[in-house]
């Protein structure tokens, strides 16, 4: 299944919101017309999505990734200056695109 641009769009929006509740943010959220229409918009079953929603399992998701992330941001940006060194700051550098 292909996912246009606008359903990433719509899915982002739901996973922050959801990242919202499952911090205690804005509980009442879950299960209101805006929360509907995400994830109409998302193509996705609200009520399904509520019934497996768990807040913290979805916490420790999110934790998990942006541990996983930030060793590999850690990692890249060692790797990034270990190039530079031998090829100094005009060389390989500008040829890295930083994402």
């Amino acid at each position: 299944m292909t996912r246009t641009p606008e359903a990433r769009l719509w899915h982002a929006v739901l996973a922050h919101g959801l990242h919202d509740v499952a911090k205690g943010r804005d509980a009442g959220w879950l299960g209101s017309r805006d929360f509907a229409i995400v994830c109409a918009l998302a193509r996705l079953d609200p009520e399904a999505l509520l019934s497996r929603f768990d807040p913290e399992r979805f916490c420790a998701l999110i934790n998990a990734a942006t541990d996983a992330g930030f060793r590999f941001s850690l990692r890249a940006r060692r790797t990034f200056r270990r190039l530079e060194s031998v090829h100094g700051r005009g060389g390989i550098a500008g040829h890295w695109h930083v994402i």
